[in-house]
């Protein structure tokens, strides 16, 4: 037991004991060089006993996420364990909920969202972390209206075997876990008779967060009786999309509510699709495009005449415009052939070939987002009238079209389902069964990705597409040296630009996860030199990390390695391609190479352009640091770093986000003004 006063090791000073949680006794205390208050928690004595390693532990000091508390600290004491982690401020749900009874769905809605990306960032770790005592006592409500879900400890790392240290909460623990705690329980008082299987898994945190959602719309946790349970779209106040949502978080058995944090969180964030009282989106304005036409229909029609047009002369008006569209997306200028689009929709809302096209010019701007949005809002509004099989095979089309937008963005589960689609509209494309493939093979479905691949191979796929679906899949096989070379073989068979830009960039993944340095850097640039302008840009991107890289690996040549990638930087931003991490990371080079003039000039362009990010001031205190410490002693003057790191102060505290490196910077300073340099 820690005493008010006393101090943990040499650097935190207990001020209170705050509350006892599943793990343990909870106290708060001040982190004495820092000045700032942090959370001391002592974990119980038959959770410390479950600890396998440090390095177990450990797992825990590298989260960062906006909704969760940083963990700091890990001390072992002959007597006992701590951990040290942010003290959030605030009033926990629990307390909340005494004052206000309920909430409305508004603000439960807000919360929902945040607690989501809460556990899907803990489901995604490797390994995966179940909190395992959601429940309103263990999430804050911060001052500013956001949440913090706290009393996530190491007794909630899942090994390999998915064991893990069980507690219980009434009303919000899952009917698993309270099946396991009871054979626990019977374990122990057999004395150690038999076998316990532990089963509790992601899905054991949706079951609880599902019960703390319910609880704050209604005011109580819902019934354990599932056949008396007032379902959660009848609760006054709620909308069916949302209610349907809770009720499949709260299913008794595990396989019907959602599988993990992230598929809950998609749920939510497009819960507005569930709602019978979803409203149709407002159909984008008409754009104009009579001029455009004017060169094909030249005496075929006389507009605004009141001369019905036959149906051949609409169909001529139909293929010109696409024609017209096609034309000028090969031009490059992509908007306008979307806008071409958008008005032949406008007078004909039921053919499919100008909806496919359209977001055909999204997906090729590498406009991901906006693509898989068009598209699925085409298929939710039922714009699409499908007729014969040409019109069904467009329509599968659009979904691949949107599977496809989703992979570009790493969702492979929402590809997953997308790719679904299309096959139901098209068994005979090859390119859907090898796209399938893909999105099962990065989510680790063997066995599925395999079968897709054989269908696809079937139907008499080409090489270079085989050897791209047999990379992937040698790669979650863990076959590194088997993957590149399949790899290899796609990018020297292939003509499909995007086949060819996603074997480079998964090739050489797979040669730098191989340690095979040399070779990522020569096969990038090589791809580099052959690639289209849209490919090369990714490509140059990467062969400029991939020379950064080079120059960690190879220190008598690091300023070779950062003047290329500096080079390929430049390149980029002279090209139009401009971003905050590209400016960031020549700085970082330039100061590598002890160019600190070239390195500040970059950072106060992007201060100019970037104001109110702590980020660039960060970065100037650092650099300006460094230059200082290659000044004789007589020389230095720390008083402009000093300047950048007040204001780094001043911008990262009105932020919602956590930096390890702020920790060093503060520590930098408090080492400067002991030693008496400021």
């Amino acid at each position: 037991m820690l005493e008010t006063g006393m101090v943990l090791g040499n650097t935190y000073q207990i001020l209170e004991e705050i509350g006892a949680g599943g793990g343990g006794v909870v106290y708060k205390a001040s982190h004495l060089r820092l000045q700032t208050d942090v959370v001391v928690k002592r974990i119980r004595d038959e959770v410390r006993g479950k600890i396998q390693s440090r390095q177990e532990a450990d797992v825990l000091k590298k989260l960062k996420h906006p909704y969760l508390p940083r963990v700091y600290d890990f001390i072992e004491t002959p007597e006992a364990v701590y951990t040290v982690m942010d003290y959030i401020p605030g009033i926990s749900l629990e307390n909340a909920l005494k004052q206000n009874g309920k909430f409305a769905q508004k603000q439960v809605f807000q919360w929902a969202q945040e607690l989501g990306e809460a556990v899907a960032y803990l489901h995604s770790q490797t390994p995966p972390i179940i909190h395992s005592d959601i429940k309103p006592a263990n999430i804050i409500l911060t001052p500013e209206g956001h949440i913090c879900l706290i009393d996530f400890n190491i007794s909630i790392v899942i090994d390999s075997a998915m064991k893990a240290t069980l507690g219980i909460s009434k009303g919000y623990s899952s009917p698993e876990q309270y099946r396991d705690v009871k054979q626990v329980q019977t374990y122990y008082m057999t004395a150690g008779m038999g076998q316990v299987t532990i089963s509790i898994d992601r899905r054991s945190d949706i079951y609880s967060l599902g019960c703390v959602l319910y609880h704050l719309l209604s005011g109580s946790p819902p019934d354990v009786n599932f056949n008396t349970r007032l379902p959660a779209g009848e609760i006054p106040g709620v909308s069916e999309g949302f209610g349907f949502i809770i009720d499949k978080m709260i299913e008794y058995e595990p396989k019907d509510r959602y599988q993990t944090g992230r598929e809950y969180l998609d749920a939510v964030n497009n819960c507005y699709k569930l709602d019978a009282r979803y409203i149709v989106h407002k159909r984008r304005e008409k754009a104009l495009f009579a001029a455009s036409l004017g060169m094909f229909l030249v005496g075929s029609v006389l507009v605004g005449s009141g001369i019905r047009q036959t149906m051949r002369e609409q169909e001529q008006i139909y293929q010109a415009g696409l024609l017209e569209g096609q034309k000028t997306a090969k031009k490059g200028d992509y908007e306008e052939a979307i806008d071409v689009m958008l008005s032949l929709e406008e007078d004909y809302d039921n053919r499919v070939e100008a909806y496919e096209r359209e977001l055909y010019y999204y997906y090729a701007m590498g406009r991901y987002q906006e693509c898989a949005e068009r598209g699925t809002d085409i298929i939710d509004l039922q714009i699409i009238e499908v007729g014969d099989d040409i019109q069904q095979e467009k329509l599968g089309d659009i979904y691949y079209l949107i599977a496809n937008s989703y992979y570009e963005q790493d969702d492979y589960g929402n590809a997953q389902k997308m790719m679904e689609q299309a096959l139901e509209y098209n068994q005979s494309n090859n390119l859907y069964f090898r796209d399938y493939c893909i999105v099962l093979a990065k989510q680790e479905k063997l066995y599925q990705a395999e079968e897709a691949l054989e269908r696809a191979k079937a139907l008499d796929l080409e090489d270079d597409s085989i050897h791209y679906a047999e990379g992937e899949l040698c790669v979650v096989r863990k076959q590194i040296d088997e993957a590149t070379e399949h790899f290899q073989r796609a990018i020297d068979l292939t003509e499909d630009a995007v086949l060819q830009k996603r074997a480079v960039l998964l090739c050489a993944a797979a040669l730098r996860d191989n340690g095979r340095l040399d070779e990522e850097t020569a096969l990038l640039e090589t791809a580099r030199n052959q690639a289209d302008l849209q490919a090369k840009m990714v490509i140059t991107e990467y062969l400029a990390d991939a020379y950064m890289r080079q120059g960690d690996a190879h220190p008598d040549q690091l300023i070779i390695y950062n003047q290329k990638a500096i080079a390929l930087f430049q390149e980029l931003m002279q090209g139009g391609y401009v971003t905050y991490q590209i400016q960031e990371n020549m700085a970082i080079l330039y100061e590598e190479n002890q160019d600190f003039a070239s390195a500040e000039s970059v950072l106060l362009k992007l201060a100019g352009d970037y104001p109110d990010n702590y980020r660039v001031y960060k970065r100037l205190a650092f650099l300006e640091a460094d230059r200082q410490q290659h000044l004789d002693n007589t020389a230095r003057d720390y008083s402009t770093m000093k300047g950048y790191y007040d204001k780094c102060r001043e911008l990262y505290a009105q932020q919602d986000t956590e930096d390890a490196e702020m920790l060093m910077l503060d520590n930098m300073v408090y080492d400067l003004q002991n030693g008496g340099w400021l």
